[in-house]
């Protein structure tokens, strides 16, 4: 059940090939309409720069995707749970108007690991011995 907080990319397309698992993605366009769906393996993605995405694993299993961006600089992506905890309380209460006002920004935490950076234990094994099967 795994969650690949939206995010956006400021330099770079991403192409993404899954693997392994089955996931829910979601896509958000100029325009603010979310579009979303599922993916299963032996399918590919495609996000255009600066489009807010996210996936989430909708499987039994590990989702696995190879990612591909189309730039030779470093990558340059923001993501939204990073913005919020850069935005004083007081502000992103002001701004969002929740229900019990600051106390409850207050019970926001920031998550300790970089959800960008998850490689699965079996990565060599999925490389080396691949079988995937082409989804419909």
């Amino acid at each position: 059940n795994g969650l690949r907080a939206p995010h956006w990319h400021f330099n770079a397309n991403e192409h993404g090939y899954l693997v392994q698992g089955t996931a829910w993605i979601g896509v958000v366009d100029d325009g603010g309409v979310v579009t979303t769906y599922n993916v299963t393996a032996g399918q590919v993605i495609f996000f255009p720069k600066n489009t807010l995405h996210w996936v989430k694993n909708v499987g039994n299993e590990d989702c696995f995707f190879l990612l591909f961006f189309s730039t030779h600089d470093e990558l340059q992506t923001l993501d939204v749970d990073d913005v919020f905890f850069s935005v004083p309380e007081d502000i992103a209460s002001r701004s969002l108007k929740p229900e019990g006002g600051i106390n409850f920004i207050r019970t926001f935490q920031k998550q300790k690991e970089d959800q960008g950076v998850n490689l699965p234990p079996n990565l060599a094994e999925l490389v080396i011995n691949p079988s995937y099967v082409q989804s419909p």
